[in-house]
């Protein structure tokens, strides 16, 4: 835990109302993953810095970075430990609560809501369907759950719903927001503050070379409003972006130029600011991209030339390649998923899943019984969010439903898997109730 740095000075920096800050000022200096060992839930225009159950409300800057702890600040944590009741006395079990799926189902512009039983099994929600634009494809759920967001290429916009306790979807006020050019991708940050989105452009049924859209979400309703500076240029066709654990970097795969773009979020505004060269994936047409759970290496799927490329990610965000990268995947690889604990990656390859172990120093190892089969060709891949379960949408065959097994990571089709999600399923994602 540590200061925030605004203006030179080391203090709790306030910015008391009013938009944020103009991102035309200089980029602000590097963040380094190693002065940052907490996590930060985001209200209004302040940060809750906290390690464990310690928070402490820091008012945000435009040049915010972090600092390594002092004596002082460690004093202060310990004696407000002292006085806190840990929450989990209080918190309803995360076990009782309800699980929730949508499916995106291009066929009839709509995302589909699902109750997911603790077998996987899904069952439709009442009203089932919600309308989205003209193509929907990629989607996202807000880390609390409240609000669910679509992208849709044809009409480059971005659909947003409000998540009922039911699960039930209703439309945010001032929905659809613009994009840029046939946007495929949508990806929030960590700490719900910023929405991205990749516009795939000309690869998309759009225009030109495609950039990268950022918004900030309003935390009351869900509104978007695009962040300053937006949207911000990537290499040729962007097709897909991941956001590190700490919400300090932020990665786009670009397709047609098989690079990676590195990018600093700026902490208060979520502008992006491309600070080092792009790296190269050493595969071909970069398709989907993911960090493992704790950050310590990026994965990125390179269709065109069936492997698999791994880096280590440094304390600076930088891209280091693994010893053996890239590994060979199958054809057609698109979805990429970890289990929570970061040993196992699943890698969709046409009509079945890949199964990876993740060895020491971020190395790939087929699983022993990996390939898995599945009953059609897979498009996305999510956990939900206990890791029991791998989610996989394929087209007209469904959403497919893959039990992981605890001892080894093995998967195995759940009774009744797939399950109907339209016509054509081509992104999933899952989320926990409230």
């Amino acid at each position: 835990m540590g200061f925030v740095e605004c203006g030179g000075k080391r203090a709790f920096c306030v910015r008391r109302g009013g938009p944020p800050h103009s991102t035309k000022h200089q980029p602000p200096p590097p963040i380094h993953r190693n002065q940052i060992n907490h996590s930060a839930i985001y209200h209004g225009d302040i940060i809750h810095a906290f390690a464990g159950t310690v928070f402490i409300p820091i008012h945000c800057e435009a040049n915010l970075k972090f600092a390594r702890p002092t004596s002082i600040v460690a004093a202060y944590l310990l004696l407000i430990a002292t006085l806190i009741i840990a929450p989990s006395s209080r918190a309803q079990s995360s076990a009782t609560l309800p699980q929730y799926t949508y499916a995106v189902d291009a066929s009839s512009n709509a995302v589909l809501a699902f109750v997911s039983a603790p077998n996987g099994a899904l069952s439709p929600l009442s009203p089932p369907s919600y309308p989205t634009g003209s193509g929907p494809n990629g989607v996202a759920v807000d880390p609390t759950g409240h609000f669910l967001y679509v992208v849709n290429i044809l009409s480059d916009s971005v659909t947003g719903y409000a998540i009922a306790l039911n699960g039930s979807l209703s439309p945010i006020p001032g929905s659809p927001w613009t994009t840029g050019s046939g946007p495929g991708w949508i990806t929030i940050d960590p700490t719900g503050r910023f929405v991205y989105v990749a516009n795939c452009a000309a690869l998309c049924s759009g225009s030109g070379e495609g950039n990268v859209s950022g918004y900030a979400i309003n935390k009351a309703n869900g509104a978007l409003s695009a962040i300053p500076g937006s949207p911000f240029p990537a290499d040729e066709i962007p097709y897909s972006i991941a956001v590190d654990p700490t919400g300090s970097f932020a990665y786009v795969a670009n397709y047609r130029s098989n690079t990676i773009s590195v990018f600093k979020i700026d902490q208060c505004a979520g502008a992006l600011w491309q600070s080092v060269k792009s790296t190269p994936t050493g595969g071909l047409s970069a398709i989907t991209l993911s960090l493992d759970p704790h950050g310590r290496y990026l994965y990125v799927n390179n269709t065109a030339s069936d492997n698999v490329s791994a880096f280590a990610v440094g304390n600076d965000g930088q891209l280091t390649a693994v010893s053996g990268s890239p590994f060979a995947t199958g054809q057609f690889t698109q979805g990429i998923a970890f289990d929570p604990a970061g040993e196992y990656v699943y890698i969709s390859a046409g009509d079945e899943v890949l199964g990876y172990v993740i060895k020491s120093g971020g190395a790939l190892a087929p699983q022993s019984t990996s390939p898995y089969p599945s009953p059609g060709f897979l498009v996305a891949l999510q956990l939900d969010k206990f890791g029991r379960h791998l989610y996989g949408s394929a087209g007209g065959t469904g959403a497919v439903v893959l039990k992981i097994a605890e001892s080894n990571g093995s998967l195995s089709p759940e009774p009744g898997s797939p399950f109907h999600a339209g016509a054509d399923t081509v992104f999933i994602t899952t989320t926990t109730g409230r």
